[in-house]
């Protein structure tokens, strides 16, 4: 399998070298919640499980070893991956609770050690504010629903949206957002005021809206959190190749 019909995904001479690669689960379901609602949903509430069918999907599964880390529970990720994806939260960054403040710690290890890293909703934010970068509440509420972003020059044409088209769709659910955007980063794309991808070089990229989950995931996930019954969240074919993409580069070679 290629990503463009050409390029290869493994290095040469190691294209039957397995891979580790940590998801980093971070959603933080309230207690008391009845998660009745992600009962037919594949791994239910465990957004970890549920990325390994999406790994299996894309055909990833025999050349990736999927190493989930619940760093809600207090589970402790280690530096021993060959590349990261930190998932989104329902708590705030800002919340200052305990194990964040343990993978904020963490992050800013793990950034030594030269590896990929893509960081979706929460985890945009929560590379953002181990970075030196500034995350707060959107004044004028929640960006919600399947809508298009808007690329920045440098987001044309970027290896992260490769085959994805102009205004690519993704699917967005978020109060908070990313204010301050650390020096070492550089903006892809926007979206109502809020900066929607961030490429901080060294193979670390992050994503405020979703591109890891389907419209009814997403859409079990809100209304249940809010009792918010409207209709939101569509269908949106191709999505995922941004997480595609993502294991290409990165378990490649990152310039």
């Amino acid at each position: 399998m290629t990503n463009d019909g050409s390029k290869e995904y493994w290095p040469s001479g190691r294209s039957s070298e397995r891979r580790r690669v940590a998801y980093i689960a971070q959603l933080a379901v309230p207690p008391g919640l009845d998660e009745a609602c992600f009962a037919r949903l594949l791994g239910g509430a465990d957004e970890a499980a549920a990325f390994s069918g999406l790994v299996e999907y894309l055909g990833w599964n025999d050349r990736i070893d999927l190493c989930p880390v619940h760093a809600d529970r207090g589970e402790l990720p280690n530096d021993d991956y060959d590349a990261v994806i930190v998932g989104g939260s329902i708590a705030s960054v800002n919340d200052g609770l305990p194990w964040q403040a343990t993978l904020l710690e963490w992050l800013r290890r793990f950034r030594n050690t030269g590896k990929p890293l893509l960081g979706i909703c929460g985890g945009h934010q929560l590379v953002a504010q181990a970075l030196g970068g500034g995350v707060s509440k959107r004044d004028i509420g929640p960006v919600l629903g399947t809508l298009p972003i808007e690329l920045t020059d440098a987001g044309k044409g970027h290896w992260l949206f490769s085959g994805m088209g102009a205004a690519p769709m993704f699917q967005f659910a978020h109060f908070d957002h990313v204010t301050t955007v650390p020096a070492d980063g550089t903006v892809l794309g926007n979206r109502d005021g809020t900066v929607a991808a961030v490429d901080y070089g060294k193979g670390w990229v992050t994503t405020q809206f979703h591109p890891e989950v389907s419209c009814d995931r997403l859409a079990s996930y809100w209304h249940t959190l809010t009792g918010d019954e409207t209709l939101r969240f569509s269908f949106v074919p191709g999505s995922q190749r941004l997480i595609d993409n993502f294991f290409a580069k990165a378990l490649g070679k990152v310039a």
